[in-house]
């Protein structure tokens, strides 16, 4: 891992290392890769590949992104499994930001950033993602495969469960484009409810 970091001078800052360290940041990536050191390397170069590519912003240039209430991760509350909780409300996008792929992927790696730095416990145990369809455009799917790719092989925790909810008449045909790009792992831990469904469990 050192070799690492000596030969690709910018890894420290596209991890944050800045803000935490090498020890929590390596920590992490093999807490989600269940202490695979060679699935936990190339995480952790995929990871800087993205950043590298989009852009790290900061938290001023997501401020508009954030405005729109469109994904967010409880500030208080872990699931009953001890994972954060993270709410995505695709449907309340402005018409700017409904393209722009990486602006989604770097508020996506945003919040959870903050989630894991208020609730480190639940490194081990991952994430529990709520989709909100509601007012969701039928051109959902644009840019799905960079979205998916990024979030599953990428981003140092594990999805625990995917709960969708309020899915319109086109979901079934929009979803089949995304499981093309889903890892069967992933596309066995999503769930298709209802919200008195949800609140059920």
């Amino acid at each position: 891992m050192r070799e690492f970091f000596v030969e690709n001078e910018d890894a420290p800052e596209l991890l944050d290392i800045p803000r935490y360290s090498i020890s929590h940041v390596a920590l992490r990536f093999l807490i989600a890769r269940k202490w695979d050191y060679d699935f936990a390397m190339d995480n952790i170069r995929t990871y800087c590949r993205i950043i590298r590519n989009i852009g790290k912003p900061n938290i001023h240039e997501l401020e508009t992104y954030f405005r729109t209430g469109t994904t967010w991760v409880h500030p208080e509350h872990l699931d009953k499994n001890g994972r954060l909780i993270q709410f995505v409300f695709p449907g309340k996008l402005t018409s700017g930001l409904k393209s722009n792929v990486d602006y989604r992927i770097a508020a996506t790696f945003y919040v959870y950033n903050e989630g894991f730095a208020n609730h480190p416990e639940a490194l081990a145990n991952g994430i529990t993602c709520i989709i909100d369809l509601k007012n969701v455009p039928m051109n959902m799917e644009k840019g799905a495969k960079k979205f998916v790719n990024a979030l599953q092989d990428t981003y140092p925790a594990r999805m625990g469960r995917v709960y969708v909810l309020n899915t319109p008449w086109f979901f079934k045909f929009v979803y089949k484009i995304f499981k093309v790009f889903m890892k069967k792992k992933l596309r066995d831990r999503v769930r298709v409810n209802s919200i008195e469904q949800l609140l059920m469990m």
